[in-house]
């Protein structure tokens, strides 16, 4: 049995995601830290991402197999204060602590993947997004722009996006969505004159609704290894305009829409903003349908790769 690890719900977030797509696959069972005792001998263990936490039950652990997984793009790291994370997990595969490290970013598994270590593309199902196309009328609000993101992160290109934004709305009277937004960029938001509407935590069912519903999303990241939230708006039919980083993990490299060439550019965010606010429906449909194809190829590749993947590190 394959059981994956954190430390406790609503930590970690994108590391739980990737966990909660392999349970999709029936890849493995998901357990937060206080339940390590359900795990035998036979099993093998993934402790997701690194937390000074992980230390003892980490070494108590009768798991046969124990790895730890790492998700951050080296850059993504360096502006999140990661950089040391990398080294004390190394050193706990080179202690016998651990037996390996699962890269989820190729380039980091091709800089520092040894004897086994494993590089595990990010799953997605998608099959459950065909069930809330069915659910909810594809009745999209023309005058709507959804930034959902971890505000947090710095990696994330906020004040670019939001600048992006705050060019558009002087040309078109669109609202912005967005979910949880600390007061910093609250200040920077209204300082710009930007109309946004922020729905702070958003159940699941409500979220999947609001982002089908929504014309657009944004999520412009210096640095990404994936992107779940993209992910979600184009299984959902929704155009998503996405940085360079992340168009090389969902393959559109070359997209002539979707895709962001200079992420310091505002006013390039809010061409890219603006070109799909005028499409017309006919338009609009063609890359809705686009968006869910993309996606659903990635699912395709990245499923069959994660598979055999997880077959080897149990």
């Amino acid at each position: 049995m394959l059981y994956t690890v954190t430390l406790a719900e609503g930590v970690f977030p994108g590391v739980s995601q990737v966990f909660k797509e392999l349970g999709h696959l029936d890849l493995a069972e998901h357990i937060y830290i206080n339940q390590l005792n359900e795990v035998k001998p036979s099993d093998t263990v993934i402790f997701g991402a690194w937390h000074p936490q992980y230390s003892l039950p980490l070494r108590r652990c009768k798991s046969k197999k124990k790895y730890i997984s790492w998700h951050s793009p080296l850059a993504q790291a360096e502006l999140n204060n990661e950089s040391e994370f990398i080294r004390l997990i190394l050193d706990l595969k080179k202690k016998g602590i651990i037996q390996g490290i699962v890269h989820m970013d190729y380039d980091n598994y091709k800089i520092f993947g040894g004897e086994n270590d494993f590089y595990l593309p990010h799953p997605f199902s998608t099959d459950r997004f065909k069930e809330h196309r069915k659910k909810y009328a594809k009745a999209v609000d023309p005058k709507s722009i959804s930034f959902f993101t971890a505000f947090g992160n710095k990696q994330k290109n906020i004040m670019c996006t939001l600048g992006g934004v705050s060019r558009t709305q002087k040309k078109y009277p669109v609202m912005l969505h967005v979910n949880g937004m600390p007061d910093v960029y609250r200040r920077f938001s209204d300082t710009l004159g930007i109309k946004y509407t922020d729905h702070g935590f958003i159940p699941e069912d409500k979220y999947y609704e609001m982002i089908y519903g929504t014309k657009l999303g944004l999520q412009v990241s210096v640095s990404e290894a994936f992107n779940y939230v993209v992910a979600i708006f184009l299984a959902l039919g929704t155009p998503c305009i996405v940085s360079p980083a992340i168009a090389e993990n969902f393959k559109i490299e070359e997209d002539p829409v979707l895709r962001v060439k200079n992420i310091d550019s505002p006013v390039e965010i809010s061409r890219k903003i603006n070109d799909i606010l005028v499409m017309d429906g006919e338009e609009y449909k063609v890359l809705s349908d686009d968006c869910i194809e993309i996606v659903e190829e990635l699912s395709v590749r990245n499923n069959k790769k994660a598979k055999e993947t997880i077959g080897k590190i149990i």
